[in-house]
């Protein structure tokens, strides 16, 4: 069966009654199945029904995905995609994406793709946790960010849903509020029952933290147990990652 995607950005009115009308017109002329993921809203919809895509509680800015899926899926991706760049803005993953934007927080920001862990034949666990440290910043004679990862793993491990893990510190060590993505070749142990690992998202956050940023990570934590986001997560490819990740940190969930 043949499965395509898209990625775009609600306008400033959201998704309107009529668009959604539309879409779900567009459908019918084929024999897929289409549904829409708002993952700003951790929200996934049939296309096919625009009374539960407006039910959604789409908000303008929205990041969304387009899941096709069936036999004629390709003529639906061309169609349903022309449409869309009609009416939103198209996610690039070519162009220079800005994270701190998207995700409506001050932070650093740094991804490390597959293309890092290729050049180590053996990755573990402590290693990749020190690594990720290394591009945490941290006030002058202070103990490595890594080091306090490991420290916080040894009190529970940070496995949130299927294949993703959440390491994070708060400390007043910490001078930049950080967000570390590594997306891993293989999946890796990650010494929890809930099994092994091939996204983790480490945070590394001043102490007190802002209100905001607080927020911020409330709304990934509670996003990250849902086993269909997760999955969804996993598999995307790096830039899209980055994007979904920046959604799910700023966006506030339709039940929130």
């Amino acid at each position: 069966m043949l499965i395509r995607q898209a990625a775009f950005y609600l306008g400033r009115s959201g998704l309107e009654t009529w668009q959604a009308e539309k879409l779900r017109k567009l459908c019918t002329y084929f024999h897929a199945s289409v549904s829409l993921f708002n993952v700003s809203q951790c929200c996934r919809v049939p296309l096919e029904n625009s009374l539960k895509v407006m039910a959604a509680g789409n908000k303008p800015g929205d990041f969304c995905l387009l899941f096709i899926e069936g036999m004629d899926a390709e003529l639906a991706h061309l169609v349903l995609l022309d449409y869309i760049s009609e009416h939103f803005k198209i996610f690039q993953p070519e162009q220079d994406f800005n994270f701190v934007q998207h995700a409506g927080v001050e932070c650093f920001f740094h991804l490390l793709t597959a293309a890092d862990f290729t050049r180590q034949a053996v990755i573990d666990k402590n290693t990749l946790l020190r690594e990720i440290g290394g591009y945490i910043k941290m006030s002058a004679d202070s103990c490595p960010a890594g080091e306090l990862f490991l420290l916080r793993e040894k009190h529970a491990a940070t496995v949130m849903g299927p294949q993703v893990a959440l390491p994070h510190i708060m400390t007043e060590l910490i001078t930049v509020p950080s967000i570390i993505l590594a997306s891993l070749p293989e999946p890796l142990d990650w010494h929890s029952p809930r099994g092994p690992v091939r996204c983790i998202i480490a945070a590394a956050l001043p102490k007190p933290a802002s209100v905001k940023m607080i927020r911020a990570f409330t709304n990934l934590s509670k996003k990250l147990v849902d086993e269909n986001i997760c999955r969804l997560f996993v598999d995307a490819p790096a830039p899209l990652q980055s994007a979904m990740l920046a959604a799910m940190l700023s966006g506030q969930g339709k039940n929130q």
